[in-house]
């Protein structure tokens, strides 16, 4: 699965020329990334991750942190919207995560 979906980018000044940036990425689709639970367990499976390329002079302060993995997200289909009456204990799952 490419999941190229993100929900924000957020950006913090440090100082001269320097600049945290905090990427949300969100899975906005019906199926979980891993598509299926028993497949969360198979080395090639891999969770989705963010990478940073830069250009035009700018570079990474932290040369090790140009990829990061995000996680697994859940889909909608899991319980985002509210639980039917039929099945109570339905509850929103980890759909966005962070990358800092």
């Amino acid at each position: 699965m490419n999941l190229r979906t993100f929900s924000g980018v957020f950006i913090w000044p440090l100082g001269e020329n320097a600049y945290r940036l905090q990427l949300t990425a969100a899975n906005h689709g019906y199926l979980p990334s891993y598509i299926l639970a028993s497949a969360r367990r198979l080395h090639w499976n891999e969770p989705p991750f963010a990478e940073l390329a830069t250009s035009n002079g700018c570079a990474l302060i932290d040369h090790h942190e140009w990829r990061q993995q995000v996680g697994h997200l859940d889909g909608w289909g899991g319980g985002f919207s509210a639980p039917p009456p039929w099945y109570p204990t339905l509850t929103a799952k980890a759909m966005r995560r962070n990358a800092t």
